[in-house]
């Protein structure tokens, strides 16, 4: 309808990725289609891609649009420590780590992902370097459940939600802000911890969605490659090696404090 309009459609930047390529096959063409109803240009239709190998792949699938290479719109976010970083009192007050796992189809952990299985790798770190180390694994649901004051309002797949933006991302960074360290499967989990500064792990979701995401906006400047940015931040093999790495960023953090 828009495209019949003569109205230009810009999707927002995403990642490409279907399991059934039929299913791709089919969406393309219908895509074309509608198009071709409209009389619409490629200049019409404009597809935008935060990883390197969707749009490599767009180029092919979608040939008849225009495709664009672009960070994440998360990277846009003006993110204010001081203004958005709260603990929330219904939550559980600062811990050492903050574990922001996924639940859904995207994530690689399965059973791994229980208190248990993190206690277990914790306690099992050489030297004991877990021992007392205190975690809460969490999601983003919880910032609906515990952090935020109205959690129908803030929650947008309510019916009578009443769509609010800041309180959304404060909900959001809040529950970044309640451990010392960020251990996260989710990528915008990732990206909010970077522009806040805080030390964070990553686990990769089931189609490398974080790290090549990131790729594409850190790779735009060679300033995103100094160490008071890469510091922050580290890449894992999984869910164990990420607390481990975590632990360091802990000890780390108390060595320089003093």
């Amino acid at each position: 309808d828009l495209l019949k309009q003569n109205i230009t459609v810009l999707g927002m930047p995403q990642s490409m990725f279907f399991r059934d390529l039929g299913k791709r096959s089919r969406e393309s063409h219908n895509l074309h289609q509608y198009m071709a109803d409209a009389h619409a240009t490629r200049e019409q239709l404009v597809l935008t891609w935060r990883q390197k190998d969707s749009y490599d792949a767009a180029k092919k699938v979608y040939p008849y649009a225009t495709n664009l290479l672009v960070p994440d719109i998360a990277f846009a976010l003006e993110l204010d420590p001081t203004k958005h970083c709260t603990l929330a009192p219904r939550a559980p007050q600062l811990v050492d780590l903050i574990l922001v796992l996924r639940k859904d189809a995207e994530s690689t952990l399965g059973t791994y992902r229980s208190n248990e299985f993190v206690r277990h790798v914790l306690d099992k770190l050489p030297g004991g370097a877990g021992a007392g180390v205190t975690f809460w694994l969490s999601d983003w649901t919880d910032t609906h459940d515990r952090l935020c004051t109205d959690a129908r309002q803030a929650d947008p797949l309510s019916k009578s939600a009443s769509f609010d933006t800041e309180k959304m991302l404060k909900g959001a960074t809040s529950l970044l802000s309640h451990g010392k360290v960020v251990v996260t499967d989710r990528l915008h989990a990732s990206i909010m911890s970077l522009l806040l500064g805080l030390d964070h792990v990553m686990v990769e979701q089931n189609y490398g969605k974080i790290h090549q995401t990131r790729a594409v906006a850190l790779g735009v400047s060679k300033a995103c490659g100094e160490p008071a940015v890469t510091s922050h931040f580290a890449e894992s093999s999984g869910l164990a090696d990420a607390l481990g790495k975590a632990v360091a960023m802990l000890r780390h953090q108390g060595d320089t404090k003093g």
